[in-house]
Formats: structure tokens, C-alpha cells, sequence
């Protein structure tokens, strides 16, 4: 059974997923398809936090929330549909426990 995703879900990056920043924009290659994602300035940000370390969707709210203008209830339940559409299309993996 797959795993669910929930606010304290732990994220990674899909260890075949090449990401990039150019022009201020998160570009991403699925190394398995061959097809190219983008991300706007908030999910660039939200996707150097998941990369940078193994967090849940719950600190991503929070840390994007303190930075740009919205609620943290918006930023998790936004949160909540990016990742699962980045999991579902094979870019992140939901992990067990968070990294220490």
C-alpha cells in the first residue's frame, strides 16, 4: 500500500530527478521520463527545503509562510496538492522518519 501524504509526511527529492535553478525558477528533469518540470518562486523555494533537508510538509508550511504572504493554513493545504502532485508523477518520495 502506498504511503499517505499528510502534513507530517517527511519529503526527498527522487534520487532520479536533476533540478536546477535558472533564471530564479526551479527547473526539473526526470531522468526515467526524460520530462522537464518548472516551479514558480514559491515552489523553488518550497523544493531547496525539501533538498536540503529531509523535512516534513508541515516545516515547509511554516518556514514558506513566514517568508511570503499567506496563511499557514493556505501554504499547507497548497503544499499538500504541489507534493502530491510531485509524488505522483515520481519527483518526491515520502520517507518514513525525518532525517535527525
Amino acid at each position: 500500500m502506498a504511503p499517505i501524504l499528510t502534513l507530517d509526511s517527511p519529503v526527498r527529492p527522487a534520487p532520479h530527478v536533476l533540478a536546477e535553478i535558472l533564471d530564479g525558477e526551479q527547473v526539473m528533469l526526470d531522468l526515467k521520463t526524460g520530462i522537464y518540470y518548472g516551479l514558480n518562486t514559491v515552489g523553488t523555494r518550497a523544493w531547496t527545503l525539501l533538498a536540503q533537508e529531509r523535512c516534513s510538509v508541515r516545516h515547509m508550511a511554516a518556514v514558506l509562510s513566514n517568508e511570503f504572504e499567506v496563511t499557514a493554513e493556505r501554504c499547507s493545504q497548497d503544499l499538500l496538492d504541489l507534493i502530491g502532485t510531485m509524488h505522483h508523477k515520481g519527483l518526491v518520495e515520502l520517507c518514513d522518519e525525518p532525517d535527525p
